[in-house]
C-alpha cells in the first residue's frame, strides 16, 4: 500500500479500502454510549483514515441507527421535495443524527390512489377490494408492501378475498398471479368477484382467507401459513411461499408455490388461524398460538432449508393453569410477536384470551387483572423458557418521543388485532386494536423497547390518531382496518416524523433523552 504523508501534523496515512473503513466505523459505532458523538466520530474516522465516499459512510451509519423501513420513508419524502438529495453526504449525515432529536408524531389521513389497470384476459377495469380486515401487509426489501387476504366490506355485501395488492407510497397496484404445479408454472385466473361466501371461479392456489400469518423470509419472498374461511367455516393448514417481482413501471408478478412440510405429521401445527409467524435470524420461522376450533398454546419451528416442522416443548408454566405465571395464556390469539435480537427471544404482546363456543356465541374466559394489561412475554430461543415482564419505565423518552415512562396502573389495556411494525432494530410501534376489557377500539400509539421490554406512550403534535382495529402497518402507514362502528374502511393513515433532514441543522443544539436511551446496551 502507498503511504501518504499528512502535511498538517506530520502523520502518515495508509490508503485503506473504503469497505474496511466502513467496517471500522461500524466497529466504533457499536461501542459509543451516546449519540451526541455519533456524527463527529464518523467525520473523524473519515478524515484520519482515507477518502471514503461520505455518502456511503453516512448511509451505512444511518441504516445502523434507523430501521430500513424508516430510512426508506425518509428517502422517499426527501426525493419528492428535492430530487437527488439522497445522493448527498450531508443529507445522510443529518439523517444519521435524527435519533438525537426530540420530536412528536403526526397522523395524517392520505387519499389512497389506485393504479389504472384492467383485469388480465377479461378486459374489465380493475377495482381492488381495499376496505379489508383480517388481512396482512408485508414490507419487501424493495420498499413495496404486499397485501394479502382479508374480509371485505367496501360494499353492502361482505366477502372473503386472497387478492394480492402491492402498496407503494400512497398507491395500490394489481398483481398478476402465477402458480407452480406438477405440470409447470401456470397462470392463475383473476379474482373478478369474491362476494360469494369465499367461493372462487377457476382459481388454483391458496383459497381466500383471513387471520392468516405471514413473514418475510427473503428480500422478495413471503411465507404464509393457515388462516380461516368464516363462511364455511374452515381453518386452513396449508403452507405457501410467494415470490414478488416487478416495480411500479413494469407492473408486479407473484409466483405461488405450495410447500409440503417434511417430518412426522404430528410435528406440524395443523389447522391454525389468529396465530403469529415470525422469521428468526437462524433461518427458521416460529409459529405461536392461534386456534382451529379450540385455542392452542403450542410453539412450532419451521426450518426454512429443509421445510421440516418441529413441535417445541416450552417451560415456564402449563396452559392454562398458571394464568398469572410466565406463560402468555391470555395472549394466544390475535397477538403481536417480534424478535428481540438482544435477548434472542420471541417477544409477545397484546392478543386475546382463549374462548369457547357456547350456544352459538363466543364466551371469553375472564382474565385476572394483570392479564388485562399490555404486559410482555418473552420466549428464550435457546432454552425455550417463557418469562413475563411488567417492568415499566419511570422516566425518559423513547425513540417515539412523548410522555415519561408508565407506572403499573397506567399501562394500556391489552388489545387484540393491533397494528405493529419494527422502526429500528430495537423498537416496535403499536397502534389501535380492540380492547376486550371495554369493548372499544383503541387509538393509543405505543413504543416498545425490545431490549428492556419497556412501554412508552407517544405523543402527537396536532391530534391523536383515530381509533381502529385490524389495520396493518407498512412503512409507518396503517392500511385499511375497522372503524369504531366495526366496518372495514379504505384508509391509509400515515404516521410522520416531523423532523426532516432537509430542515435540520448539521448538529442538534443539545442532546435529548432519546440519544442516551437508544444507545445504551
Amino acid at each position: 500500500m502507498e503511504v501518504v504523508p499528512l502535511a498538517t501534523d506530520g502523520l502518515c496515512l495508509l490508503e485503506i479500502p473504503d469497505e474496511l473503513i466502513l467496517h471500522l466505523c461500524e466497529f466504533l459505532l457499536d461501542r459509543i454510549d451516546a449519540l451526541t458523538a455519533f456524527s463527529q466520530v464518523c467525520c473523524r474516522v473519515r478524515t484520519l483514515l482515507g477518502t471514503v465516499s461520505g455518502t456511503g459512510l453516512f448511509r451505512r451509519c444511518a441504516e445502523k441507527q434507523l430501521h430500513r423501513s424508516l430510512v426508506l420513508l425518509h428517502v422517499a419524502d426527501a426525493e419528492r421535495i428535492l430530487p437527488g438529495v439522497s445522493r448527498r453526504a450531508v443529507w445522510w449525515r443529518k439523517l444519521s443524527a435524527l435519533a438525537q432529536w426530540p420530536f412528536r408524531w403526526t397522523a395524517t389521513a392520505v387519499p389512497l390512489q389506485v393504479a389504472p389497470a384492467t383485469i388480465h384476459g377479461s378486459g374489465s377495469v380493475w377495482a381492488p377490494h381495499t376496505a379489508r380486515s383480517g388481512h396482512t401487509v408485508t414490507v419487501l426489501e424493495s420498499g413495496a408492501a404486499l397485501v394479502l387476504g382479508g374480509i371485505t366490506m367496501d360494499t353492502d355485501a361482505v366477502g372473503l378475498v386472497l387478492e394480492p395488492l402491492i402498496l407503494f407510497g400512497d398507491t395500490v397496484y394489481p398483481v398478476y398471479q402465477r402458480i407452480v404445479t406438477v405440470s409447470g408454472v401456470q397462470d392463475m385466473a383473476p379474482e373478478v368477484s369474491q362476494h360469494s361466501f369465499g367461493s372462487r371461479v377457476g382459481m388454483a392456489g391458496p383459497a381466500p382467507r383471513l387471520r392468516h400469518a405471514v413473514c418475510l423470509i427473503r428480500p422478495a419472498t413471503v411465507l404464509i401459513y393457515g388462516g380461516m374461511d368464516v363462511f364455511r367455516p374452515r381453518v386452513f393448514d396449508d403452507l405457501w411461499t410467494c415470490d414478488v417481482e416487478g416495480d411500479p413501471d413494469r407492473g408486479y408478478e407473484l409466483l405461488w408455490q405450495r410447500v409440503e412440510g417434511a417430518g412426522p405429521e404430528s410435528e406440524s401445527p395443523g389447522p391454525r388461524c389468529q396465530h403469529s409467524l415470525t422469521a428468526t435470524p437462524t433461518g427458521h420461522a416460529i409459529l405461536f398460538g392461534g386456534r382451529d376450533f379450540h385455542c392452542s398454546s403450542s410453539v412450532h419451528m419451521l426450518d426454512l432449508t429443509t421445510w421440516k416442522w418441529k413441535h417445541v416443548r416450552t417451560t415456564g408454566g402449563d396452559f392454562p393453569s398458571t394464568i398469572m405465571g410466565p406463560f402468555p395464556s391470555h395472549r394466544v390469539q390475535l397477538h403481536c410477536a417480534v424478535i428481540s435480537r438482544a435477548r434472542n427471544a420471541l417477544v409477545v404482546f397484546g392478543g386475546g384470551p382463549c374462548d369457547t363456543l357456547m350456544d352459538g356465541e363466543l364466551a371469553y374466559d375472564e382474565p385476572p387483572f394483570g392479564a388485562t394489561r399490555m404486559e410482555v412475554h418473552a420466549l428464550d430461543l435457546e432454552t425455550f423458557a417463557w418469562s413475563r415482564h411488567n417492568n415499566y419505565r419511570s422516566a425518559g423518552d423513547c425513540c417515539g418521543g412523548g410522555d415519561t415512562g408508565l407506572k403499573p396502573d397506567q399501562v394500556p389495556l391489552r388489545v387484540e388485532r393491533a397494528a405493529f411494525e419494527m422502526i429500528s432494530p430495537r423498537h416496535a410501534v403499536v397502534t389501535g386494536g380492540h380492547t376486550s376489557a371495554t369493548g372499544r377500539l383503541s387509538n393509543e400509539f405505543l413504543v416498545l423497547d425490545l431490549d428492556s421490554l419497556d412501554w412508552t406512550r407517544a405523543t402527537f403534535r396536532d391530534q391523536d390518531p383515530p381509533a381502529s382495529a385490524g389495520a396493518c402497518f407498512a412503512q409507518l402507514s396503517a392500511f385499511s382496518g375497522l372503524d369504531p362502528s366495526f366496518r372495514a374502511k379504505t384508509r391509509l393513515l400515515r404516521f410522520r416524523l416531523p423532523t426532516s433532514p432537509l430542515r435540520m441543522p448539521t448538529e442538534p443544539t443539545e442532546p435529548s433523552a432519546v440519544s442516551t436511551h437508544l444507545q445504551h446496551h
